[in-house]
């Protein structure tokens, strides 16, 4: 689980358990977003939550510090709160190259799938066990029925990565970091 983004809230009990285990924490950035607001209540309009995501989304430390430069030269406050949480659990950039996010975020993927779960919460250990060794069986074959129609079609990447490739392929001779 070490190479594994395990996105989580920044809680101190969270962070202290999973920096035990070795676990590489990353931030749900929604939560980021929301303590914020909180925490500089009626500060954080549309456009600034907008710029947090941007920022979030930096492709390398250089693209990082400069948005948090254009974001902090109008919010020092708020800016210093961002420079508090390091970049690494954050933001998108130190995760590019040995992991792949998938277009996530935040923690909201697993608290959507969490009610789904306490049907099987409700069970006896062996009923728990079958629920889900059932449910891993039944998605294998779905993925499986599915990779298969892929490869019949000459598909090699999925449709979320194609259209990413393509955003970034029409993009690139305008960036440039290093």
């Amino acid at each position: 689980m070490t190479d594994i983004p395990c996105f989580m809230d920044r809680g101190n009990a969270d962070i202290a358990a999973g920096s035990t285990l070795g676990l590489q924490l990353h931030f749900c950035t929604r939560h980021i977003v929301d303590n914020v607001k909180k925490n500089f209540k009626g500060r954080l309009t549309a456009g600034l939550d907008w710029q947090l995501y941007k920022i979030q989304r930096s492709k390398c430390e250089k693209h990082y510090e400069s948005q948090l430069v254009e974001f902090g030269a109008n919010n020092k406050d708020i800016g210093s709160y961002f420079r508090q949480i390091p970049s690494a659990n954050w933001v998108r950039y130190p995760l590019l190259d040995p992991n792949m996010l998938y277009g996530w975020r935040t923690t909201n993927f697993v608290e959507s799938a969490n009610g789904r779960a306490i049907p099987a919460r409700e069970l006896h250990p062996s009923g728990f066990f079958i629920h889900y060794m059932e449910s891993i069986m039944e998605t294998k074959f779905e993925r499986w029925d599915e990779a298969q129609a892929w490869i019949a079609e000459g598909k090699v990447i999925t449709k979320y990565a194609a259209d990413e490739y393509e955003v970034e392929r029409k993009i690139q001779d305008f960036c440039l970091c290093r």
